[in-house]
């Protein structure tokens, strides 16, 4: 057992977390970040020495309130999440696109 090296899983507010199938980047939901309006997704990555990224709010950037218990589907395709007590389905494309700062697929309808 290890304790993951970065900034991830920060708080005892920091909870839920699930990582991709190849481990290159873990969601877990917090409510004690900043900017947090109540219980947001974040998503950090792991880099090649091991270390995870600061965390991206991404509950911020899908422009809903209150989401999280994220989990990846078996294909690795999909991520699914709650947010105000609907569930939420969104290709891990999203994720691929934030990780290489590109636009991500379906950000020109966000508001």
């Amino acid at each position: 057992m290890e304790s993951l090296k970065g900034d991830i899983l920060v708080s005892q507010e920091d909870a839920h977390p699930c990582i991709s199938w190849d481990e290159s980047y873990i969601i877990f939901d917090s409510s004690e970040r900043a900017g947090v309006r109540d219980n947001d997704l974040f998503v950090s990555f792991q880099s090649e020495d091991g270390t995870w990224s600061e965390a991206f709010n991404l509950g911020q950037f899908l422009g809903l309130d209150n989401s999280g218990l994220a989990r990846i589907s078996a294909d690795g395709e999909s991520i699914y999440f709650h947010s105000d007590g609907d569930i939420y389905r969104m290709d891990t494309e999203v994720i691929e696109a934030i990780k290489t700062n590109e636009h991500p697929p379906g950000a020109e309808n966000r508001a």
